[in-house]
């Protein structure tokens, strides 16, 4: 990273290269559902990511208490949560009215979240999941002087949750905290990572990008050879296998973060992805109810529901963020904050990670 570079991290500005990363990672999230016959590998390391970006932008802030980080991220996360399972729902009963249709709606799955939600609200797990993330780590490093026990905690939350997956990969949890123990541990290391600046020291990062590249390019070779097997679905808990469940998208993200920092220094690309990635929360609530709707009147291909699935969440964000009253309850954002900004990396959530 060039020295302009670490000093744009380390001012209160977004972090740029973050958001062409979250555009990268958006994308994967959208290909991942578009039916493709690879789309599955993008749940090798697409949950992993937000996590990761997350903990990268972490920041334990001493003026703030408990109650108030707990309240900000309510606004930021669960608000949008419950505004589009409120707008989704309507819409879908108003659509099964006109149709002549009876409207079934499963209130269990809506009140219960987590892996219960299907179809147009199948990703919605992951804010939930993320908001127990943040919250749990936040109480983690304010109570817990000792950075071996911190370290120690996040490594008993990883095997308790390798264990749950093993065996009691069905037993059912509300809004996924469960899967939140699993999560922790790319939360926890997107956050080591900015402590140690390991992504801005030039020589050392050449060397992670190295070692990250080779041992994908092995792994994936021994995968298609069937040499091992391995498989990534955070929702239903399927973390296969022991240590390969966190090399395999760290290798990714790691890679990933190279690439963004490639991107970031383009400025058509970087006003590409970084303009994803700014909306990927608008996109991660609505790529499945679009494409659900619009399936309704053409056939859907990958390529049709990749296109799709980013054009209007992007559209509805780019609208939404310019409204107060939408910003906060479709994109969490402060609905003081002005307007000016919003799509071009100076406003908005910069601290949550999607």
């Amino acid at each position: 990273m060039t020295a302009q570079g670490l000093a744009a991290e380390n001012n209160e500005n977004r972090i740029i290269w973050l958001d062409v990363m979250k555009g990268i990672g958006i994308l994967s999230v959208v290909w991942g559902h578009a039916g493709h016959p690879y789309s599955f590998l993008m749940f090798f390391f697409h949950m992993p990511l937000f996590f990761f970006i997350s903990g990268y932008l972490y920041r334990p802030v001493g003026k703030v208490v408990p109650l108030q980080y707990l309240v900000r991220r309510l606004k930021q996360l669960l608000v949008p949560y419950v505004f589009y399972i409120i707008l989704i729902t309507a819409f879908l009963a108003v659509l099964s009215a006109l149709k002549g249709q009876s409207v079934d709606i499963n209130w269990t799955a809506l009140i219960l979240g987590g892996s219960k939600l299907e179809g147009a609200y199948g990703t919605f797990w992951f804010v939930t999941c993320l908001f127990f993330v943040q919250i749990f780590f936040d109480f983690v490093i304010r109570k817990i002087r000792s950075r071996w026990l911190v370290v120690l905690m996040i490594a008993a939350c990883f095997v308790f949750a390798f264990w749950e997956s093993r065996f009691h990969q069905d037993f059912f949890v509300p809004w996924n905290m469960d899967v939140a123990l699993f999560g922790i541990v790319f939360y926890a290391l997107g956050f080591l990572f900015k402590q140690k600046k390991w992504l801005v020291n030039a020589q050392l990062n050449k060397i992670i990008l190295l070692f990250s590249a080779v041992f994908l390019i092995l792994f994936l070779y021994a995968y298609f050879q069937d040499y091992l097997r391995f498989g990534l679905d955070f929702k239903h808990r399927q973390y296969y296998f022991f240590g390969t469940n966190i090399l395999v998208p760290m290798a990714a993200v790691l890679l990933i973060s190279g690439l963004s920092r490639m991107l970031n220094n383009w400025t058509f690309s970087r006003k590409l992805f970084s303009s994803l990635g700014q909306s990927s929360m608008a996109i991660m609530f609505l790529h499945l109810f679009v494409n659900l709707v619009i399936g309704g009147f053409i056939t859907i291909n990958p390529w049709r529901f990749l296109i799709i699935g980013i054009l209007f969440p992007w559209l509805w964000f780019e609208f939404a963020s310019r409204i107060p009253g939408l910003r906060f309850l479709a994109l969490g954002i402060n609905p003081k904050r002005p307007a000016i900004g919003i799509g071009t990396g100076t406003s908005g959530r910069s601290d949550i990670g999607i």
